[in-house]
């Protein structure tokens, strides 16, 4: 019966997952004007109709996760002026009509993981939207991603681009617009290169995920603008080369950076001479580095310095051989609390007090 909760008027959370329905009628909102969440998820439905939302103009909450819909019908969600939270995980989705979320200008929250090859969005799809701050579209296939996804969207703070395996490339003003942003995941995605100043606006980003991609090279004025950045992953990329300008600047001019990734590359870091410094030697407030699995073959002046303020360290599977004087020294490095060097002929540094 598609009107069984029409008498349920003071109706304000309708739960109907987890069980077999194919198909839903417009009229199962009849008279649910004070309905506020709706979860639909972990059923078996295929289609929506356009006008399915549009006797429940006060709904906040929507979950159709765990169906088999593979398109959102044009002006699906126009009568969802108060639509807060859309999460859409695990459907069949081929692609978004443009405006979809053009009405919805108090969503707050946008989860879509889908395994289907969406490939690409909408121009503006995430644009317009004054109160939107988290984002996360995963898993979805997407090769090419519009620049004014988020234009206009000044209220994010979250947003998670990740698992997109042909995606090789982020336009330069995707983040034009997102100056609060607080944490940003593109990791796992095909990210061949990135161009300079793409991440210039973010001044205030603290938290960057760029691992997992197939990055080369990364050339110096990739990370301008990021001068709040605290942790960055660059890890289980394709990394050769990093220019020294690129260190330089992202340490000097933000003096906030503490945690490094770099695990899982082919980088040396610094010429094989004995008692060098490596292209870290700026990044002198680094409390984490991670530098296992790549190709180094020592353990560089800078890191063992008495003022560096590193208390983790990793160097596991590198090609280092011998450890030089400096690092045994009584007065290297006197905030390390873990140094990892395994499947490498090194002495135990018994000096560390604080090594766990």
């Amino acid at each position: 019966d598609p009107f069984v909760f029409q008498h349920l008027i003071s109706l304000e959370d309708l739960d109907i997952s987890y069980n077999k329905i194919t198909a839903l009628d417009s009229g199962i909102f009849q008279n649910l004007t004070f309905l506020q969440l709706f979860d639909m998820s972990y059923n078996q439905i295929v289609i929506l109709s356009s006008n399915l939302f549009w006797n429940v103009p006060n709904l906040k909450t929507i979950n159709i996760s765990f169906n088999k819909i593979s398109i959102l019908p044009s002006g699906i969600f126009d009568n969802l002026i108060k639509l807060e939270e859309f999460t859409a995980i695990n459907n069949t989705f081929q692609k978004f009509p443009s405006g979809l979320f053009s009405k919805t200008e108090k969503l707050r929250m946008i989860t879509i993981e889908t395994q289907s090859a969406l490939t690409v969005l909408p121009e503006k799809f995430l644009a317009n939207l004054p109160d939107l701050w988290n984002v996360i579209l995963n898993d979805c296939g997407i090769e090419d991603l519009p620049s004014n996804l988020f234009w206009n969207s000044k209220s994010l703070k979250m947003i998670s681009l990740s698992g997109h395996k042909k995606l090789t490339s982020i336009p330069r003003d995707l983040f034009r617009d997102c100056p609060n942003l607080y944490s940003l995941n593109l990791a796992n995605n095909g990210l061949s290169g990135l161009e300079k100043n793409t991440f210039a606006t973010l001044k205030g980003l603290p938290s960057l995920d760029l691992s997992g991609n197939r990055l080369e090279t990364i050339i110096g004025d990739v990370f301008n603008g990021t001068l709040k950045l605290e942790h960055l992953s660059l890890n289980d990329n394709k990394l050769k080369f990093i220019s020294n300008i690129t260190f330089s600047k992202l340490c000097k001019k933000s003096r906030s950076l503490t945690s490094l990734d770099l695990s899982n590359n082919f980088l040396k870091l610094g010429p094989d001479e004995p008692n060098s410094f490596s292209q870290l030697k700026s990044c002198d407030i680094l409390e984490k580095l991670f530098l296992s699995g790549n190709r180094i073959t020592q353990i560089y002046k800078d890191w063992m310095n008495p003022i560096s303020q590193l208390k983790e360290l990793s160097l596991e599977r590198n090609n280092i051989t011998s450890i030089p004087d400096y690092v045994l020294s009584p007065t290297s490095c006197t905030e390390l609390e873990f140094f990892e060097i395994k499947e490498t002929i090194l002495e135990w540094i018994s000096h560390i007090t604080k090594l766990k």
